[in-house]
């Protein structure tokens, strides 16, 4: 990234896209970090058409081994990261899924799961249970034919309605997100359909023109893509080792997890600058309120929790209160 072009003024009101290099920004540290995106794999069973991600059944886990994993949970652990969300592609489909999260949950991470919930057995359930697991799910339509289509995969409508029922029914911890992607997607059915059955926690969003979301009519990647909330507090790493502001911000490397330390590259000057000139953008946008939604749950939830008040979203993923806190930092030892 550093051969790029320049990046313009930022008082020119330039998005920052994947042909810029990200300006010299005066910063001594990247601020502290409360939030991991932890994308675990590149397959899917899906193969949604506006996927960020380009997730799909022939992609990869990627080159990061479990132990590479396991030495991020217990680094971010130690430098006091509250909370780990496993996303992918399908993060359920990792061999070695149900080892990441007791190990997450036992170095006293708070863990959310973005699955599309069309692969959850019975051993899943289980797991999310015991380990005070909170959901986040992606859902399209109340006609099964609609969200098939923008899945790509027959009866996916009807196994996710089933799933989503089925974490309602064990009082798990779910929030779902409806990405507007076709015309006749009827938005507001599915809302309507969704809150029929209990859910109480849904946001709405537009496709983002990332990944095969450039499909539909955005001809380059630009910071214009982004929700406007990942310019602190969270990054992302990828199944590659690649660390990123956040998930859709796919084109502003910061670092690779194998070739420097968590803590190098989340208190580095590279993420501080990348930061520094992400929250300049975003506070020139003319709609600085901005939903804050890729697929509805991507950015770390942060709530207060009754008798104060209701849970309630500030930027999600955000529903349900966090279990009771584990003692931080302490993981089990790594085989």
């Amino acid at each position: 990234m550093d051969n790029l072009k320049p990046a313009q003024a930022l008082n020119d009101r330039q998005d920052l896209g994947p042909h810029q290099r990200v300006p010299d920004v005066e910063v001594s540290k990247s601020p502290i970090t409360g939030f991991l995106w932890l994308e675990i794999t590149g397959k899917c069973n899906l193969a949604c058409v506006h996927c960020y991600a380009d997730s799909a059944p022939d992609r990869s886990h990627g080159s990061l081994e479990l132990e590479d994993w396991k030495a991020i949970l217990q680094d971010a652990a130690a430098l006091g990261i509250g909370m780990v969300q496993f996303i992918g592609g399908e993060p359920t489909l990792h061999p070695h899924f149900p080892e990441l999260v007791i190990f997450a949950n036992e170095c006293g991470l708070e863990i959310e799961v973005y699955t599309n919930l069309t692969h959850v057995t019975p051993d899943l359930w289980q797991l999310f249970e015991e380990r005070h697991v909170s959901l986040a799910a992606s859902f399209y339509s109340a006609e099964p034919g609609v969200q098939d289509a923008i899945t790509h995969r027959r009866g996916s409508q009807r196994r996710t309605l089933q799933n989503i029922k089925a974490a309602l029914e064990r009082s798990l911890p779910l929030r779902v997100g409806i990405v507007r992607v076709l015309d006749d997607q009827d938005v507001t059915e599915a809302e309507r359909m969704l809150r029929s059955l209990g859910v109480q926690h849904i946001q709405l969003d537009r496709v983002r023109g990332i990944g095969r979301g450039q499909d539909f009519g955005i001809a380059e990647v630009s910071v214009g893509e982004l929700c406007g909330s990942c310019a602190a507090g969270r990054a992302a790493i990828d199944p590659d080792g690649w660390v990123y502001p956040c998930v859709f911000s796919r084109w502003l490397q910061v670092g690779n997890i194998r070739d420097q330390s968590l803590e190098e590259i989340l208190m580095g000057k590279r993420l501080g600058r990348t930061r520094a000139v992400l929250a300049t953008e975003f506070a020139q946008r003319e709609q600085a309120s901005l939903q804050c939604d890729p697929q509805v749950v991507f950015c770390p939830p942060k709530m207060p929790c009754p008798p104060q008040q209701s849970c309630s979203p500030n930027c999600p993923p955000s529903v349900g209160c966090p279990p009771p806190p584990m003692p931080p930092g302490r993981c089990p030892p790594m085989a």
